[in-house]
Order: structure tokens, then sequence, then C-alpha cells
């Protein structure tokens, strides 16, 4: 059974909202905002991040659909945002505690963008090109 499992319940004067997830999921769902498409893509990001997520929706869609969606990601970003947490503390509690002596790999690597937008050395300072940018030119007062 897994512990990163969060309900998150949201009432609002517009909308009343109740999420339920499984971080460590298989990617079922059952999504029911009363906007079709917004329950595609919940549906959509529920199979491909493999969250289990029940969420029912009851609002004013028939006004405007757009609380029942704000109040929809709220309460999802909550729960997710609860179970994450303890999930990243018990990660760093995993961790090893001494450092490696191995220098890291990154510090001495420079992008290959950041090699073709220097300016040659010959260029004056009086060029209109940018030594940042390839092809942008410095307004004019």
């Amino acid at each position: 059974m897994s512990n990163r499992r969060a309900k998150v319940e949201r009432v609002t004067s517009e909308s009343n909202v109740s999420v339920e997830i499984d971080l460590d999921g298989t990617g079922l769902s059952s999504i029911s905002t009363g906007v079709g498409f917004y329950d595609h893509m919940l549906t959509a990001l529920s199979r491909h991040s493999l969250i289990d997520m029940t969420i029912t929706t009851t609002g004013d869609v028939h006004i405007d659909g757009h609380h029942s969606v704000e109040d929809t990601a709220i309460a999802l970003g909550q729960a997710i945002r609860e179970r994450s947490a303890t999930s990243w503390a018990s990660v760093a509690s995993a961790m090893p505690s001494s450092r490696s002596t191995r220098p890291l790999r990154s510090a001495s690597w420079t992008s290959p963008v950041a090699r073709t937008c220097r300016a040659p050395a010959s260029r004056k300072a009086t060029s209109t090109r940018s030594s940042r940018a390839p092809g942008f030119r410095t307004p004019v007062p």
C-alpha cells in the first residue's frame, strides 16, 4: 500500500472539488469536472504520469468553466505538493552524507551555443553586433 496518497476537498462559492491521488499508482483515473477538454487533459496527465486520480468537480459551468478548472487545479496542486514533500524528505534522508571526491564533469563543460555566440577577438568594440546574440543590433539612440 502506498503512503503517497492524498485527498483534498475544496469548496468555494463557485465550485465543489474532491481530489484523490496516489503518486505510486498505475495511471488509472476517474475524472469529472464538467469541462470536457479539461477532463481529457487530466486523464492524459494521469495515464502518462502513472498517478492514480479520482477527481469530481461540480460548479457553475453553465456560466463559465474557468472557476471549475481553476479550483480543480488548485486542489490537485495541493494534493501533489502534500505527498511529494514527504517523498522528497524520505529521499533526502536516504542519500549518503559524505561528498564524492570526484570532480563534477559538468564544471568545465561549455554549451555549444555559448561557444558560437562569442564574438571573435578581432572584432572592434564599435561593432553594431552584440557579443551575446549573433545578428542582434544594438539600438541607435
